[in-house]
């Protein structure tokens, strides 16, 4: 005891690296699967203004008919149904989106069906920034190896 301190520790000899804590799969794509809810209720919000645009092009078609002779209403009625045709198949498409998104965050807190997992992180990245963010965040987990060998 030299100057009043105590002796060092005894020094236990080394035995290998030590264990590197190695996260579970299941917990890395947790949350992955919240974004993914999140992405879905912004997109659900966006789906239930589009039946306003759909009244309002049906409201439109209405109008000109009534307002215009008989004649003349045809181009304006021509233009209107397509209208009301695109509105209908827009909102079709994000329905379709919704649900992919909804399915592929329950198979994420599963770990199951990879490819549903892997085609929502493709249809995602066509809205930009949000979809696109977690479109390549989806790519890099969904690309690990461990994660990979996780989905049954």
């Amino acid at each position: 005891m030299a100057y009043g301190y105590p002796p060092p520790p005894p020094q236990f000899p080394q035995q290998g690296l030590p264990h590197v804590f190695q996260p579970n799969p299941a917990d890395t794509v947790r949350p992955l699967a919240i974004a993914y809810i999140v992405y879905a209720i912004f997109v659900g919000i966006a789906a239930l203004f589009v039946p306003v645009y759909f009244a309002i092009a049906v409201a439109a078609v209405a109008s000109a008919s009534q307002d215009m002779p008989s004649g003349d209403a045809g181009p304006m009625m021509a233009f209107g149904g397509a209208m009301i045709v695109i509105i209908a198949l827009i909102e079709l498409v994000i329905l379709v989106k919704l649900t992919l998104l909804v399915l592929a965050a329950r198979n994420l807190f599963r770990t199951k069906n990879y490819g549903l997992c892997f085609a929502a992180a493709i249809v995602s990245c066509l809205n930009i920034p949000l979809g696109l963010g977690l479109g390549i965040w989806s790519f890099f987990v969904l690309s690990r190896p461990e994660v990979k060998a996780a989905f049954t």
